[in-house]
């Protein structure tokens, strides 16, 4: 059994890109090569490969340098493609799973190997440890978030982070390859309460975590509203998440 995690990146977004602030390619570049950079020097020997994907066609030499020159444990690989010629309202997430196929299918991953993505420009400084704590055999690792609605104060909140993700191979060949479609954001929305859905459909017939056993810890920047992870605001939710998910297990914050 082999792991792999994916970076996933794109460089250059389009023009006008879908609910996406931190559109700077230059600040782009420098987001993913900080997050690539920190990976090299922290991973260890949880992650048997390394791939950093890029799917703008950007120019990626710095990043093919920079693992050249690595001397971290896994298996280091950066692959680029131009695939990002689909229309702005089908949003990222089409793009992202577009991306992690074209990924899968020349990777083509044995049926009882791990393939993890991660959002490439945010460095998650904890992932082997969230992965080292995960069952040994998952169909779907993931970290959903739920909070029950009340009436007139609040509309509730069903929700799958994606910018972790842990996939047994054959579950993703068998159940998400060449699914990008049922993504797009014009046809389904905000792809995280989308993906929510999914995963309490799949948990009713796959090996299924719908949380992590650890509270992911965050560096960098969203793309979305540009907030940085490492605020004040932010690391006082994050603290309060990992209490949760030591005392309250069953409360989905």
């Amino acid at each position: 059994m082999e792991k792999t995690l994916v970076l996933t990146a794109t460089i250059t977004p389009p023009v006008n890109a879908h609910k996406l602030s931190r559109s700077d390619p230059v600040i782009r570049r420098q987001d993913y090569y900080s997050a690539f950079s920190h990976y090299l020097q922290t991973l260890g020997e949880c992650f048997d490969r390394l791939i950093f994907a890029e799917n703008s066609g950007s120019e990626v030499a710095e990043f093919l340098e920079l693992a050249s020159k690595s001397s971290s444990s896994p298996e280091v690989l950066v692959w680029s493609y131009d695939a990002n010629d689909f229309p702005n309202e089908w949003g990222r997430a089409y793009g992202e799973f577009k991306l992690l196929d074209l990924v899968f299918r020349q990777l083509n991953p044995g049926p009882n190997d791990e393939f993890w993505k991660a959002t490439g420009r945010v460095f998650i400084s904890n992932i082997e440890e969230i992965s080292l704590n995960s069952p040994k055999k998952f169909d779907l690792n993931c970290d959903c978030r739920y909070l029950p609605k009340i009436p007139v104060i609040w509309d509730g909140k069903r929700w799958m982070d994606m910018r972790l993700i842990g996939f047994g191979a054959e579950f993703y060949r068998n159940e998400v390859l060449g699914l990008q479609d049922q993504f797009r954001h014009d046809l389904v929305g905000t792809p995280e309460p989308y993906f929510y859905e999914r995963v309490m459909s799949w948990r009713t017939r796959y090996r299924v975590e719908c949380r992590f056993g650890r509270q992911p810890v965050l560096h960098g920047h969203a793309g979305y509203d540009n907030k940085d992870l490492a605020s004040f605001r932010q690391r006082a939710i994050m603290h309060l998440r990992r209490f949760s998910r030591r005392f309250t297990p069953f409360v989905w914050i």
